[in-house]
Order: structure tokens, then C-alpha cells, then sequence
């Protein structure tokens, strides 16, 4: 039977950028027909253009200069006719992952999820409602993890085929060791003399108290522990910090820097005594690296770092954070990597690309 798969992989925002490299890198050495589509949603240089050139790849199309979910939607829509796409990849729980399940179902072309199955099980995270609706959706279900594979098989009403292919950034950090060894080099990273911070979501930043307490619990970690402080301010941390006046209580020892490029950051964390964070990505991240992890959240969508010893749930409360950072400044690395060995892009594309040939692709 004639392969005419042609593949939209569809992008937005920094983490897809990164997930998805080896995805790109898979559909190149294969040789299957497919463009690279970016929404625009993260249009800072800092959250894009920086990650595209670290990674050395680029966008075939930028869908619109400035991100309306509408408009997105309209765009993508006559884009995947004009193209006669046959199956678009989203990736997640973004609001570019939800724009692109919508063009999918709208065009009745195949719709295929990356990192499917993640569950913080609240339904008041847009996430949670954004990864539920590309599941549902979805005609190929790629899961990180048995874990999560294990709980879509339990979810009534799936219409797709499920496949744990492990996680896609093993393979960035993987394919990249040495440029993140010439970082180290570079910055002059001392091994485990510091604490690698990164805060940023909605919960944390639209909440004053919560952002001082968080600030407040910094500064007594940095007086009771002796270690240094490196803060990557996200543009939303950094904005808020600055409308609620709470910068200049950040002290000395708290290194605030710009938010660095993908490679770099996971230098940072690799070499950090502890990762403190609100990002799922980072989770992960910390999990592959092997660094302990405190999760500033009440919830999490990547359970099995909790199940595994790598990561604990600490929420928001001063005492209970301070309590986790020193459990897990006492903690071992000999936690095991739950994502899963190299390859998931390649697996990925090799699954799509024989299920094309059957007579049961959708």
C-alpha cells in the first residue's frame, strides 16, 4: 500500500520546542513528508528563537505574529486543507495543543498526542481540561510512562490506540551531553554548592501571598543551608515580582538571572544540589538528571516522580516546603529514570508511519 503520510507537527511555546526535537529530527532521517508549524504563543526571543537556534532547527510556517486562540484556529484550519496534511502531532496540555486538536477534529484528518495520559486530576487547571480534550480526541495516544499508559487503559471513551514510547526530552538531553558539559565548563558550575529555582505558574504568580511566602522561605533556606540561590526569572515571575514590590526582598546569595536556553538550564539543574520548582517539564527534567526535586505546587500531572523518590509534593505552606527541602537535601541519587530509554522520537515516527500502511489507520 502507498505511504502518502504527510505529517503537521504543530508548536507553541518552549516546552514544545524542546519535546519535539527529536521528533523533527526522526521525521528528517526517515524521510516523511512534513512541516513544522509554530502558533506563536510563546513570542518572546527568550522562549523561542533562543531554543530553536540552541536546538538547530526551525519552523517551516509561523502561523500569526500575535497568538489569538480564534484566529489560530481559523489559520490552521485553511492551512492543513491548502496542504491536505493527513495527520497533525500535538504535544501536551497547551493552549497551542488544544488549537491544534480543534483543527484536527474540524478537518477529519488524524489527530496523534504526545506525552498523553498526564493527570493532576483537578479539573479548575485549563491543563488538565487542554489534556483531557487531546486524549479524548486522539487517535495515537503516545504516553511517557507505563504508569500513564496503565491509567488511559482504565479511561472509558478513548477512541485511539495507546503506546508508551517513552519521554522525548531523554533524547534532547541525550543527543546534547557535550554542549551541556561546555556549559558547565563555561559558567564555572560548582557541583551541588546550590539550589536551582524556577517558579512560575498562574497559581503562584496571581497570588501576592503566596509569592511572599515563597520569597520568605528562600531566605531562611539560604540561611540555614549556607547554599547559593540561582533564580531564572520567567517574564511572568519577573513582572510580578515587580507589581507587588517584592524584588529588592529577594537578598544577596539569590542569584536572579534572565531565563536561560534549554541546554543551559539543564546544566544548571544537572549540577544543583536540589531543584525547587512549579514546572512539570522541570519535574522530569530533575527525574532524568537524577537531582531531587521539591514541587512548590498542591498538585502534580507527573506522579510517578513521587512514586519513584525523586520528587516530593510540598504545596505552599512555609513549613511544609522547609520541611521537603531538608528531607531531600538528605536524599540519595539512586532514584531510577521512569522515562524511559533514547529513541522515543524515532519510536514515535516508526509507529506512525506503519500504522499508515495498515488498513486500520484512521
Amino acid at each position: 500500500m502507498k505511504n502518502n503520510l504527510k505529517i503537521l507537527l504543530l508548536l507553541g511555546t518552549r516546552p514544545e520546542i524542546i519535546k519535539n526535537y527529536s521528533v523533527v529530527m526522526a521525521l528528517k532521517q526517515q524521510k516523511v513528508s512534513h512541516k513544522v508549524v509554530y502558533t506563536n504563543q510563546h513570542n518572546d526571543y527568550l522562549m523561542n528563537e533562543l531554543i530553536f537556534d540552541e536546538l538547530t532547527y526551525k519552523p517551516d510556517k509561523i502561523l500569526m505574529k500575535k497568538f489569538r486562540i480564534g484566529e489560530c484556529i481559523d489559520n490552521l484550519i485553511k492551512y492543513i486543507l491548502k496542504e491536505k496534511f493527513s495527520l497533525i502531532i500535538v504535544n501536551g496540555d497547551t493552549t497551542t495543543s488544544l488549537v491544534g486538536t480543534v483543527a484536527g477534529i474540524q478537518t477529519d484528518i488524524s489527530i496523534a498526542h504526545i506525552e498523553a495520559g498526564l493527570r493532576s486530576f483537578d479539573k479548575y487547571m485549563y491543563e488538565e481540561r487542554n489534556r483531557i480534550y487531546a486524549d479524548f480526541s486522539a487517535h495515537y495516544l503516545f504516553t511517557y510512562t507505563k504508569y500513564q499508559k496503565e491509567l488511559l487503559l482504565k479511561t472509558e471513551g478513548l477512541r485511539g490506540k495507546i503506546y508508551n514510547v517513552g519521554n522525548t526530552t531523554v533524547d534532547v538531553i541525550y543527543s546534547k551531553q557535550k554542549v551541556i558539559k561546555e556549559y558547565a565548563k563555561q559558567f564555572k558550575t560548582d557541583f551541588g554548592d546550590y539550589i536551582f529555582v524556577t517558579m512560575h505558574r498562574k497559581e503562584f504568580t496571581d497570588s501576592q501571598h503566596r509569592m511572599k511566602t515563597f520569597i520568605d522561605v528562600l531566605r531562611k533556606i539560604k540561611s540555614t543551608t549556607g547554599l547559593k540561590i540561582i533564580f531564572p526569572l520567567h517574564p511572568r515571575t519577573k513582572s510580578y515580582l515587580e507589581k507587588y514590590n517584592l524584588k529588592t526582598e529577594l537578598t544577596s546569595g539569590i542569584s536572579l538571572i534572565s531565563p536561560v536556553s534549554f541546554l543551559h538550564s539543564v546544566s544548571l539543574q544537572k549540577s544543583a544540589r536540589l531543584i525547587l520548582t512549579d514546572s512539570g517539564c522541570v519535574q522530569e527534567e530533575a527525574c532524568i538528571l537524577k537531582t531531587p526535586c521539591v514541587t512548590i505546587r498542591d498538585n502534580t500531572e507527573r506522579n510517578e516522580t513521587l512514586k519513584n523518590n525523586a520528587n516530593i509534593l510540598a504545596g505552599f505552606k512555609s513549613d511544609k516546603i522547609l520541611k521537603c527541602v531538608d528531607i531531600s537535601l538528605k536524599k540519595k541519587r539512586n532514584f531510577s529514570n521512569v522515562y524511559g530509554k533514547p529513541g522515543a522520537g524515532m519510536r514515535i515516527i516508526s509507529i506512525l508511519k506503519r500504522k499508515k500502511t495498515s488498513k486500520n489507520f484512521f
